[in-house]
């Protein structure tokens, strides 16, 4: 069994694949606390919101033919979720999973080898869990091309040069996919901005990209959307 907040069908609105139908398997329970944490009501584990794995499927196949099944939380590897993801493998076939983590969390080998993309989002000093920070499971999954590391900018002078630093002191020099988004509940296009600024300024030999939280300007902070 797994503990659900909801399941859901919308756009993904985060990283590379920005836009694409996504059905959103969110899990409750988390072992952060970040300061400007979007999905508070997720965070902690809920009695009678335990299901079977069974159900979850049930409820995919209810929902639109997406492509994607974003498996998030809440931290969804506090859970073991290998029944699920194979499940879901079993099931949906032509379908592709993907897994939001904070990185704090080691992966399974059987997940490594089975989850098919992984949005790993670091937490920076901005969200008072810095501390938080797995160097061996960052590492890990810098080793790995199917994946986006994104990291949540509050201010861009600052974030900016603490996530080059954090790459830096990992060895990580030009991670696949990296992610700049803005903190979602402060105007997002103004940040966007004055990312743009420094990054072209100090940072234009670096690969990177500065990409919004779409359900946001589309929808608010509203909840399952």
């Amino acid at each position: 069994m797994i503990n659900v907040a909801r399941v859901f069908a919308s756009i993904q609105g985060e990283g590379i694949y920005m836009g694409a139908p996504t059905i959103f398997v969110r899990l409750r329970g988390c072992n952060l606390k970040c300061i400007w944490c979007d999905t508070k009501y997720a965070r902690k584990k809920g009695k009678g919101h335990e299901v079977e794995e069974e159900d979850v499927i049930a409820r995919i196949a209810d929902l639109s033919r997406c492509s994607w099944i974003d498996i998030t939380g809440g931290e969804p590897l506090i859970q073991d979720v290998t029944l699920l993801v194979r499940m879901i493998k079993e099931h949906f076939s032509v379908r592709q999973v993907m897994v939001e983590t904070n990185g704090t969390i080691m992966p399974s080998r059987y997940l490594f080898h089975n989850v098919d993309f992984w949005s790993v989002s670091p937490k920076l000093s901005n969200s008072g869990e810095r501390e938080s920070l797995r160097k061996d499971v960052l590492k890990e999954f810098a080793m790995r091309s199917n994946n986006q590391f994104k990291f949540v900018i509050d201010n861009p002078q600052k974030d900016i040069a603490e996530v080059f630093e954090l790459l830096e002191e990992l060895h990580i020099y030009r991670p696949e996919n990296l992610i700049f988004q803005p903190q979602g509940y402060k105007d997002q296009l103004e940040l966007m901005r004055q990312m743009q600024v420094i990054l072209a300024d100090k940072y234009e030999h670096k690969a990177y990209r500065i990409l919004p939280q779409l359900h946001v300007l589309l929808y608010g902070h509203k909840k399952g959307i």
